[in-house]
């Protein structure tokens, strides 16, 4: 089994979430899921990326008096780069506000989990599966 096919089948296992990082910038709290995806599709960067916008996304959402829900997603652009987003609800909804963009130019994370979609609620990153 690949890491995509890995990360996938722990998605549709998972419904919560026991056991929970701290990630080093002290911005985030991420599930053992995020934490399986991450080893499994070499995403740490992710990770530290999503922590590393908090501090702004969360400022936007104050201002826009929206609770702290972000959806994050990673594409694959046609260019070959990727695009990392982040949204105050699901992206494409009238009432989502795009509150962080981010264009990667490199990364080997698996195309086959594009796009890939996981949350920031109060604070924690989960998967889908997790909320």
């Amino acid at each position: 089994m690949n890491a995509a096919e890995k990360v996938r089948e722990y998605e549709r296992q998972a419904n919560g979430s026991e056991k929970f990082y701290r990630h080093w910038l002290g911005r985030l709290v991420y599930t053992a899921g995020i934490h399986y995806m991450a080893e499994q599709a070499g995403a740490h960067w992710f990770v530290d990326a999503v922590a590393s916008h908090q501090p702004r996304v969360r400022r936007k959402l104050h201002r826009a008096a929206e609770r702290d829900f972000q959806v994050w997603r990673l594409r694959k652009m046609d260019s070959g780069a990727w695009a990392m987003e982040c949204w105050s609800d699901t992206p494409g909804r009238c009432h989502s506000i795009r509150l962080a963009y981010q264009r990667i130019p490199y990364s080997d994370f698996p195309a086959e989990l594009a796009p890939f979609e996981c949350y920031v609620e109060d604070g924690t990153m989960m998967l889908k599966g997790e909320r």
